[in-house]
C-alpha cells in the first residue's frame, strides 16, 4: 500500500461581510519534503470535499471523518490535490475571545434559513479565494436532515420539550447561564465521555463539550424548532435533470430523525444514488 503524508488540520475563524463570524475546519495533506516518487504535482486540479453540519452544528465533530475520507480518495484515486472543510454553523460553537458584549452576535439565535444564507455567503466569499484560478472538483456533503422533521420518531419525542424551551427562550437562557458559570471545563469532559465512550476522540470530545455553552444550546434548539415547523415535503426539484445524477444518500440502520421507511422512499426517487 503507497504511503502518505501527515494531514494537517486548521481550525479557523472567518468574519463575513454581512457580519458574522463562523469557525471551520480545513484539512489536507502535508506535501512538504514528502518523496513519493514525485507523486504529487501542485499544479493539479483540486478535489474540495465541503461538509455543512446537521445540528448540532459544530466543525470538529467531522475531523475524524474527514480524515478517513481524504486518505482512502487519495489511495483509491490519482487526485493528491485533497482538501476538506468543514464549516460550523453560527452560533453553534462558542464565540471566540476577544468578541465585544455588545456585539450582537453574542446573543443573536439563528434560524435553518439564516445558516443555510451563510454557508452560501461562506462559499461566494471565502472558498474561491482558497481554490483560486486552479479548476477545482467541490463534493458537498450535508448532514443530516429529512422531510417531515416532525413526524419522525426524534420529532414526536424531542418536538413539545424543544417548543417548550424555546419559547421561553428567556428564562432558560438565564438558567444555562448559571449552569454553565458552576461546571468546571474538566468536569464537562467527564460527562461527554461518560454518555459517548473513552475511546472517543479527542475533536469529538471537545466539540461535545462546546455544546454544554448557553449560547450554543440556545442555537441549538431554536434551528431545531426552526426544522421542525418548516422541513415538510421533499423537493423534487433537488432530483431534476441533470443533478439527479451527481446526487447520492446514504441512510443507517438506526436512526430516530430517519427511518428506514425513508429510505425506502428515496430509493424509489433516485435507486441508483441511493445506499442504506
Amino acid at each position: 500500500m503507497p504511503s502518505l503524508p501527515h494531514i494537517e488540520t486548521f481550525t479557523q475563524w472567518v468574519t463575513l461581510a454581512c457580519g458574522v463570524k463562523i469557525r471551520f475546519t480545513r484539512m489536507e495533506f502535508n506535501w512538504d519534503d514528502f518523496d513519493d516518487e514525485g507523486s504529487f504535482d501542485a499544479n493539479q486540479d483540486q478535489t474540495i470535499f465541503l461538509c455543512i453540519p446537521g445540528n448540532p452544528g459544530n466543525d470538529q465533530f467531522y475531523q475524524v471523518f474527514g480524515g478517513f475520507l481524504l486518505q482512502a480518495f487519495a489511495l483509491g484515486s490519482a487526485y493528491k490535490h485533497i482538501k476538506f472543510f468543514s464549516i460550523a454553523h453560527a452560533n453553534h460553537v462558542p464565540l471566540p475571545p476577544g468578541i465585544s458584549e455588545n456585539d450582537p452576535q453574542c446573543n443573536k439565535r439563528f434560524n435553518l434559513d439564516e445558516q443555510i444564507h451563510i454557508k452560501m455567503r461562506f462559499i461566494d466569499e471565502y472558498l474561491h479565494t482558497i481554490i483560486g484560478p486552479k479548476k477545482a472538483r467541490i463534493f458537498l456533503i450535508g448532514h443530516s436532515i429529512v422531510e417531515d422533521m416532525d413526524l419522525t420518531p426524534n420529532g414526536i419525542r424531542m418536538g413539545p420539550i424543544v417548543k417548550f424551551i424555546n419559547r421561553l427562550d428567556s428564562i432558560f437562557k438565564w438558567i444555562f447561564s448559571l449552569i454553565n458559570w458552576f461546571i468546571p471545563q474538566s468536569f464537562k469532559r467527564w460527562i461527554v465521555r461518560k454518555n459517548f465512550g473513552e475511546l472517543m476522540a479527542s475533536s469529538n470530545v471537545e466539540a461535545g463539550v462546546e455544546l454544554i455553552n448557553p449560547l450554543v444550546f440556545r442555537n441549538i434548539v431554536h434551528m431545531t424548532f426552526h426544522e421542525l415547523e418548516q422541513v415538510r415535503n421533499f423537493d423534487d426539484s433537488l432530483l431534476a435533470e441533470p443533478q439527479k445524477h451527481y446526487v447520492m444518500f446514504f441512510y443507517g440502520q438506526e436512526d430516530g430523525w430517519v427511518p428506514v421507511e425513508f429510505a425506502a422512499r428515496m430509493k424509489m426517487r433516485a435507486p441508483r444514488g441511493t445506499l442504506q
